[in-house]
C-alpha cells in the first residue's frame, strides 16, 4: 500500500490544512500518502500524474469552476477503482442526486465530525482493498486461462497431415471469455492412406474441462500408437472401450466429468470408412451435394464403466467429404439441436467445396449474438484410386 495515496480537494486552504492535520496519523498508519489540490482541475492533473495511485478521494462539493460531483465523475471515467467521498455545507437535494450519480461512496456534511470522517474513510479503504484483491485474483485466473489456452493451441492445432489422398481442414475456437476449451480434436496419420479423425467435447467450460481434454489427448495418443485392426480398418469401438475404462478408472466420480467423442477411420487406399461414437453428434458425409448424417449410438466416455461401443463401416466414394464437429457449432438460444443439424446440412449442401470449408462453416453458422460455446470442426475430402468409388451408403458391416 505504500505507493497509494489519499487526495484531498478543497478551494479553501484552511480546510485543506485542517483535513491534512486530522487525517495525517490515520493515513500514515495505513501506508497512504496525502496529496492536496485546490480545485477540480488541479485534482484531475494530480490523479492523472499519479496514474492510478490515488485510491481515496475526498472533495468539497461546491468549488469555483467545476464541482466535486463533476470531479468524481471525471475521475471515475478514467480511474474507476478510485473511491470518492464528498464534503459539503449545503444539504441540497440536487447536489445529493448529482453526487450519487457521480458514484460517490459517501456524502458528509460540514462541519464534519473527524471520527465519523475517519470511519467513512476506513470503510472506503476496506472496500478498495477487497476490490483490489478481487482484481488480483481475476488477473491470476486470466493468466491461468491464457496459459491453458496456449497449451491447448499447441496440442490441438498442430499441422494437419498432408500429401496423401485425404485433404484436411479444421477450426478450433474456444470461447473468448475462457480462452481455453473443453473441446478436443485430433487427426492421426497411420501407415499408407489410413487416418483417424476424432472430435470430442468435455462437459463444462474453463480450466477443468481444458485439463480433461488434454488428458484425453494423452490417452488417445497412447491408444493409437498400435491400434487394434480388423479386416484392414481400425477397430474404433475397441479404442472407445479402452478410453472409457481409463477415464472411469482415472477421474473421480465426484467430478462428474463426461466426454462425448466422435471417431472416424478413413482408409483412402481401400475406399472404406469406419465410424464410432461415444454420445457425440453424428459425422456428416457429403456426397454428390447431399449431406448424410452417419449416426452411431453410444454413451459418453466416463458415463458408465464397462460400456462397449459399436462400429459401423461404409464404402467411400471418390470426392466424398466428411465433417466432424462439436455442438457449439449448432447451438442457438431457445432452439432445439435438431434445428441446428438441419441448418448445417443445408449450409453444406449449398456450399460443399473443400477449400476453407471448416472456416466457412463456422462463419456461416455464427448466431447473430455470437457463439455461446466452444466450436470445433474437422473436415476431410477423400480422393480414391480409380475403380474404388461405390456410392451406396448402407453399412458394409456393424460390430460391437
Amino acid at each position: 500500500m505504500s505507493e497509494k495515496a489519499l487526495l484531498l480537494v478543497d478551494d479553501e486552504a484552511s480546510i485543506l490544512k485542517a483535513l491534512q492535520r486530522e487525517l495525517a496519523q490515520w493515513a500514515r498508519s495505513r501506508g497512504l500518502r496525502i496529496l492536496t489540490a485546490g480545485s477540480a482541475e488541479e485534482a484531475e492533473t494530480v490523479v492523472a500524474k499519479e496514474a492510478g495511485a490515488v485510491c481515496l478521494l475526498v472533495s468539497d462539493v461546491r468549488m469555483p469552476g467545476r464541482s466535486g460531483p463533476d470531479l468524481v465523475q471525471s475521475v471515475h471515467a478514467a480511474w474507476p477503482d478510485t473511491i470518492a467521498l464528498l464534503l459539503t455545507g449545503f444539504a441540497e437535494l440536487p447536489e445529493l442526486i448529482k453526487a450519487v450519480r457521480a458514484g460517490a461512496f459517501s456524502y458528509i456534511l460540514k462541519p464534519w465530525d473527524p471520527e465519523y470522517l475517519k470511519a467513512e474513510l476506513e470503510k472506503a479503504l476496506a472496500v478498495y482493498l477487497l476490490r483490489d484483491q478481487e482484481r488480483s485474483h481475476n488477473r491470476r485466473i486470466e493468466e491461468d486461462l491464457k496459459w491453458a489456452g496456449e497449451l491447448q493451441t499447441a496440442l490441438f492445432c498442430a499441422p494437419l497431415p498432408t500429401g496423401g489422398r485425404v485433404e484436411f481442414g479444421s477450426v478450433y475456437r474456444p470461447l473468448s471469455e475462457f480462452k481455453c476449451s473443453g473441446d478436443y480434436l485430433d487427426v492421426v496419420a497411420h501407415a499408407g492412406d489410413l487416418y483417424t479423425l476424432l472430435v470430442g467435447d468435455v462437459a463444462g467450460h474453463g480450466v477443468r474441462a481444458a485439463l480433461v481434454a488434454s488428458f484425453l489427448k494423452a490417452l488417445v495418443g497412447a491408444a493409437l500408437i498400435d491400434p487394434p485392426m480388423e479386416k484392414g480398418i481400425i477397430r474404433l469401438d475397441t479404442v472407445l472401450d479402452g478410453l472409457n475404462d481409463r477415464i472411469c478408472g482415472s477421474l473421480p466420480e465426484s467430478l462428474g466429468m463426461m466426454v462425448t467423442l466422435g471417431a472416424a477411420a478413413v482408409d483412402a487406399s481401400r475406399g472404406e470408412l469406419a465410424v464410432a461414437s461415444a454420445g457425440h453428434l453424428p459425422l456428416i458425409l457429403l456426397r454428390g451435394g447431399r449431406a448424410h448424417p452417419l449416426r452411431v449410438e453410444g454413451l459418453p466416455l466416463g458415463a458408465r464403466p464397462g460400456t462397449r461401443y459399436t462400429l459401423r463401416r461404409f464404402r467411400l466414394s471418390d470426392e466424398d467429404m466428411l465433417v466432424l464437429h462439436t455442438d457449439g457449432l449448432l447451438e442457438r438460444k431457445g432452439e432445439a439441436i435438431g434445428v441446428g443439424e438441419r441448418r448445417l446440412a443445408d449450409t453444406l449442401e449449398k456450399d460443399g467445396s473443400m477449400q476453407g470449408l471448416a472456416e466457412r462453416l463456422v462463419a456461416a453458422m455464427t448466431p447473430d449474438e455470437g457463439y455461446a460455446d466452444d466450436v470445433t470442426v474437422v473436415t476431410a475430402a477423400v480422393s480414391l484410386p480409380a475403380g474404388l468409388s461405390q456410392p451406396a451408403l448402407e453399412p458394409v458391416s456393424e460390430t460391437g
